[in-house]
């Protein structure tokens, strides 16, 4: 089984460091249930890109998403080839050096994910003009 957890940092899965950080906490903390509210609240960070992280990373299947009392709940996904990619990327987050080549990694998908929506939208804008 192939477990490299490269292919998983790509634009529209793990493409930000806030997604990178919000998939850490549910890896360190393997039993969390959340909602995105709590968790912006726990890790200071700006509740709607927390909701939207959130929910694309369970559109993704890294994270599972159900409705509990109204309100969204997110724990980590049970697909287990996600998993063992998962785990090592949290195994290897701990080495100083591979988390300096994460970063990059994620920063280079960040990019990408960034141009792929700029080079969108400028299409759009054409084709209104035309």
């Amino acid at each position: 089984m192939n477990t490299s957890y490269e292919q998983l940092i790509a634009p529209r899965l793990l493409d930000s460091r806030l997604k990178l950080h919000l998939l850490l906490q549910f890896l360190i903390h393997s039993q969390l249930t959340t909602t995105a509210a709590m968790l912006s609240d726990r890790l200071r960070e700006n509740p709607w890109a927390v909701a939207e992280a959130l929910e694309e990373l369970a559109e993704q299947h890294l994270l599972t998403s159900a409705m509990n009392q109204g309100k969204l709940i997110y724990r980590i996904g049970s697909d287990i080839l996600h998993r063992a990619r998962l785990d090592c990327l949290a195994e290897d987050f701990n080495d100083p050096l591979k988390r300096d080549h994460i970063h990059a990694l994620v920063h280079t998908a960040d990019w990408e994910r960034q141009f792929h929506a700029w080079f969108t939208a400028d299409e759009r804008a054409v084709g209104w003009q035309m």
